[in-house]
This record gives C-alpha cells, sequence and structure tokens, in this order.
C-alpha cells in the first residue's frame, strides 16, 4: 500500500475516489447480498439512517436475493425508510457498469467509497478491464479499520490501494510500504508530525520525495473540489421490482382491498385469496415490505393498506387510463 502526501497521482486503469476529478457519471451501488451489511453500516456511519433503520434493513432482504440496490431497498422498504433511499438515488446509479471516476459526496463520504468499491468488486467483469491502483482522496477521513477494509477490498481485485492524504495520521503511514512526499512535504516535516524517526521503525519503507531526487513532482496543485451529479430519481413500481410476473396478481388483490374502502376482514380476505388462487406466500411479502398492515380490534383481526400500496394503485391506475386511451 502506497500513502501520497498533498499530491494526487495520475495513472490509467486505476479507480479513483475523488473530488479533484471530472465526473462524468454516479456512482453505481450494486452489490453481492454477501456485502450488504457494508452498505448499511456505511449508512449508520454517514447517520443516514439510525440503529433502528439498520435493524430493519438487515432483517428485510430475503435469503435467496443475490444481489442487491438501491431501487429494490427502496421498493422493499417500509414507509419510513422509503424517502431515504429515494434521495440516494439521487447520486447513485442502480444500474449499468461501474464507474472509474468516483466522486466523494458530502455527508455521504462512508457510502461514497466503501459500498461502491464492493459494487465494483461485485460488479467486476462489466469493466472489462483490471484495476491496477485504487486511489483514494481525503484519506484521513476513514477510520484505521475503514482503511483495513478498502485494503481488503482491493487486494481481492488485485489493485494497489493508494492513500492520498493532506494530514498524514501516524496510524495511516503504519499501513505504508511506499510514502511519496509533494515539493512542499518534507521528510523532516512528515517525522515530525508523527513523532517518531520514519528512517528507524520502518525497516525497507520506501519514501520517495524531491529531496533524494527519487521522485520529482514538479508542480504543486490547487485542491479545487468538482461538485457530484445529481439526478432526479424516476418513480419506481414498487411491486413490479417485488413480486415480478405476479404484480398482475398483486394490483388485483390490492384493487379489491382498496374498494372495501382500504380495509378487509380476514375471513373475507381469506376467501379473496382462495377464489383468486392468490398464494399466501403473496399476501406474506405484501405485509414484510409494508404494502399491507395487520391490525387486532375490538371487532376482530383486519388487514388494510399503507400508504405505499395506495400510491402503487394511483399510479397504476392512471398507467391503465392513458393505455385505454391510447
Amino acid at each position: 500500500m502506497e500513502v501520497w502526501i498533498n499530491y494526487i497521482p495520475r495513472f490509467s486503469n486505476s479507480l479513483y475516489f475523488s473530488n479533484r476529478l471530472r465526473i462524468l457519471d454516479n456512482p453505481l451501488i450494486r452489490l453481492k447480498t454477501e456485502y450488504y451489511h457494508i452498505l448499511i453500516d456505511a449508512l449508520l456511519k454517514d447517520k443516514v439512517i439510525g440503529y433502528m433503520g439498520q435493524r430493519i434493513l438487515l432483517e428485510i432482504v430475503p435469503e435467496d436475493k443475490t444481489m442487491i440496490d438501491l431501487k429494490y431497498l427502496e421498493a422493499i422498504s417500509p414507509n419510513s425508510l422509503i424517502p431515504i433511499f429515494r434521495q440516494l438515488r439521487r447520486y447513485f446509479r442502480a444500474e449499468g457498469k461501474p464507474s472509474l471516476y468516483n466522486p466523494l459526496i458530502p455527508g455521504l463520504f462512508h457510502t461514497s467509497v466503501i459500498p461502491v468499491l464492493f459494487s465494483v468488486l461485485s460488479n467486476r467483469d462489466g469493466l472489462g478491464l483490471g484495476i491496477k491502483n485504487v486511489i483514494l482522496d481525503n484519506a484521513e477521513i476513514f477510520s484505521f479499520e475503514e482503511l483495513l477494509l478498502i485494503r481488503y477490498a482491493s487486494s481481492l481485485l488485485g489493485a494497489t490501494l493508494i492513500l492520498v492524504v493532506n494530514h498524514p495520521r501516524p496510524d495511516i503511514i503504519s499501513l505504508a510500504e511506499k510514502i511519496v512526499l509533494s515539493p512542499s512535504f518534507s521528510l523532516k516535516t512528515l517525522s515530525r508530525i508523527i513523532g517518531i524517526d520514519i528512517h528507524e521503525l520502518y525497516s525497507g519503507l520506501k519514501i520517495h520525495c524531491t529531496e533524494n531526487g527519487v521522485l520529482a513532482i514538479s508542480r504543486e496543485e490547487e485542491y479545487r473540489p468538482v461538485p457530484p451529479l445529481t439526478k432526479m430519481p424516476k418513480d419506481l413500481d414498487y411491486v413490479d421490482i417485488v413480486f415480478g410476473d405476479k404484480k398482475d396478481m398483486v394490483y388485483d388483490l390490492i384493487s379489491e382491498i382498496y374498494e372495501s374502502g382500504s380495509m378487509i376482514g380476514w375471513s373475507s380476505l381469506n376467501e379473496l385469496l382462495r377464489t383468486r388462487n392468490i398464494p399466501l406466500s403473496i399476501y406474506n411479502k405484501l405485509v414484510k415490505y409494508g404494502f399491507i398492515e395487520e391490525l387486532k380490534s375490538s371487532t376482530g383481526f383486519q388487514v388494510f393498506l399503507t400508504s405505499k400500496s395506495r400510491l402503487m394503485l394511483e399510479k397504476f391506475y392512471k398507467t391503465q387510463y392513458y393505455r385505454h386511451k391510447t
């Protein structure tokens, strides 16, 4: 692993996380289910969700799902979490190939890097080339444990991790196999900041700087951050995303409940499921993913539609109306 101080290298076939580069597309978050907890942990660290949201999201994903993206998470989330994933889709993509140039989004620094890196790992065939370096700008934002995780993911890609720092920390320097200093940053300054004689402590450590002529960086860069791209997220059909080819059956069921006043008794529901040949597993999914809620009252067991289902029905009816008009 390399640490570059006050300077970002320009290499080909490299994966960048930086605001100094022109970003051509939003980063991709679409990762294997085995890495799903990494996304939830990043959202928690960025304070996008709380511990209750973390628990809900860790419990909600089915075991047979192989890939997770933001559209799917928005579709299966309860009403309280839907706006979060809709907002995230302004900054991140759920489809397409990974991008080599990814921004560090203010307020979403952890989500900008770790889940995106594991998404590259999950979709590495889409890049069509081998990644030689993973270059992380402003690396001092991240904790030592997070940097170890980033180094692990980089190693799985077969890439060298390059940490670019403006204010080096001793724990970051301790990870380095090679250090590159910009012209304005001397080895003496580095030794003073970390409080040790770096030559004595790290045997075999390669230090490159203008003082010894090993590496000459001819100019200083002025830090000019480039704002991240944002795109207005498109409306999603949550029923289609969750139920796929069973969506007509689902719309049929929730339409019947809606026409019954958005609430139906348990016996009437069972009769409806039986006459329409709707499997109980469909109903269980509707409850699990917040389309339907169950309520025990003094008059018995009731089932009612949530605002999530009513929103989907409204869009479904509009689609059917315009389809018939044309």
